[in-house]
């Protein structure tokens, strides 16, 4: 059974590819690593094998994955850059408030 659900509106291909983004920012397929196996994504996907290497090409065409060659696994080579930008700015905040302590700390002991 599929994990995916497909929505209304748009095509598969659109969904797959959206998705696919989507986990490539979110770390879920990591910077240099595999997207795995394509008929894998398929049953992950729930739709043919097509489907998922016709929604590759677009992310390749933005640079986010390697080359599609039979025998090669497609590796992810790019986070898109704009779509990053919201998930760090929290963390980054977070850590700027415990540098801000832990300084803050030194100079009370020194």
């Amino acid at each position: 059974m599929s994990e995916f659900k497909f929505e209304a509106g748009g095509t598969k291909k659109q969904q797959v590819a959206k998705d696919l983004r989507r986990r490539i920012r979110t770390g879920d397929l990591p910077l240099g690593e595999s997207i795995g196996d394509l008929f894998k994504l398929a049953e992950y996907y729930g739709c043919s094998w097509g489907t998922v290497r016709d929604a590759q090409r677009p992310l390749v065409e933005e640079g986010l994955l390697s080359e599609v060659k039979a025998g090669v696994p497609t590796r992810v080579i790019a986070v898109p850059a704009g779509d990053a930008t919201p998930d760090v700015l929290p963390k980054l905040r977070e850590l700027r408030r415990e540098i801000d302590a832990i300084i803050k700390q030194l100079e009370l002991a020194v």
